[in-house]
């Protein structure tokens, strides 16, 4: 979709290739901190939004110099298809925050086990670790 707007927005304006490129980027972007979550690899996932969180300036300044340099007339049709490619954008953000949303809710889970577990062994070693030892040591 993403592909399809911008060829629409190429046709209509020049200037405007530089901020399809930025936009392709933050898609690609968006991707790889997808496949970052499903793997679990955390750091990774911190450079592709660190990299996500750099390009966000170049895409308002891009998007704020495409609008100054479009006549008026035309401005309204390129809001409206910038529009359709935020609303992807938007889209894949949501799927990667509901996806991070679903692995913390799994982490936080396995976390409450273990500490379970942890609670568990800790009364085990209280029954049996009170017991006195001089007892013991009368039969060895």
């Amino acid at each position: 979709m993403i592909l399809s707007v911008c060829m629409r927005l190429i046709l209509r304006n020049d200037d405007s290739r530089e901020l399809i490129q930025l936009l392709d980027q933050w898609k690609a972007l968006t991707e790889a901190e997808h496949e970052a979550i499903l793997s679990e690899d955390w750091v990774r996932m911190e450079q592709v939004q660190s990299q996500k969180a750099a390009s966000q300036k170049s895409i308002e300044a891009s998007h704020a110099k495409l609008l100054q340099r479009v006549p008026r007339s035309q401005r309204t049709a390129i809001e409206d298809e910038l529009g359709l490619v935020a609303r992807e954008l938007l889209n894949l953000e949501s799927r990667n925050r509901d996806l991070l949303s679903e692995k913390l809710a799994e982490t936080n889970a396995e976390l409450k086990q273990l500490n379970k577990t942890t609670q568990s062994i800790r009364h085990v070693q209280r029954a049996y670790g009170t017991a006195d030892r001089s007892f013991w040591q009368a039969y060895s």
